[in-house]
């Protein structure tokens, strides 16, 4: 029952982003407000999520070469990183990604209102961007955000040694819809 209620407030809020007889500050209002709960909307990943699982597993050491790096990683991580993570961490962060996954979706949605997709780059904007990206953040606007999205034929390169592969839709990463 609370779907249904959310999915008729979104409808309602996105008739407030399209009536340009309103000012323009009670339309973005709008717009965050369907993002969130868009957001809120987003349900918490299961233990068998396969994110969960894979975060849950500890890191291979077959090798002497991977023996070696998740030695080096144990004592700079705590050994969290290699050990695997708890279910309530693993959930947790899987359960941000897909929150990010979700407001993503809607920075690519072309049928999305153009003040609901800003709403959305300013959230990526302001609460995902890495600290230690405060240039970017400070040089980069919701706008200049919204017009340099990659196309969904664009590629993106993941690794050096491996070929770049196509960005996914919907996008899974912030890689899959900005250059970073």
């Amino acid at each position: 029952m609370q779907q249904t209620n959310d999915t008729a407030e979104i409808t309602q809020l996105r008739e407030i982003v399209k009536d340009e007889s309103l000012s323009v500050k009670q339309r973005r209002h709008a717009a965050a407000h369907v993002l969130q709960l868009i957001v809120a909307g987003v349900p918490e990943p299961g233990a068998d999520n396969h994110e969960v699982v894979e975060r849950m597993k500890p890191w291979p050491r077959e090798t002497e070469m991977q023996a070696s790096l998740a030695e080096m990683m144990d004592r700079i991580t705590g050994a969290r990183a290699t050990q695997g993570w708890s279910l309530a961490d693993a959930k947790s962060e899987v359960w941000k990604r897909n929150r990010m996954r979700a407001v993503l979706a809607v920075v690519v949605n072309e049928d999305a209102g153009h003040l609901e997709r800003l709403a959305a780059c300013d959230v990526i904007l302001s609460d995902f961007m890495h600290p230690a990206g405060t240039h970017r953040r400070n040089s980069w606007t919701p706008d200049k955000m919204l017009s340099s999205i990659l196309p969904s034929t664009a590629t993106k390169i993941t690794n050096f040694t491996k070929p770049p592969i196509e960005v996914s839709r919907p996008p899974m990463e912030l890689r899959d819809v900005w250059r970073m």
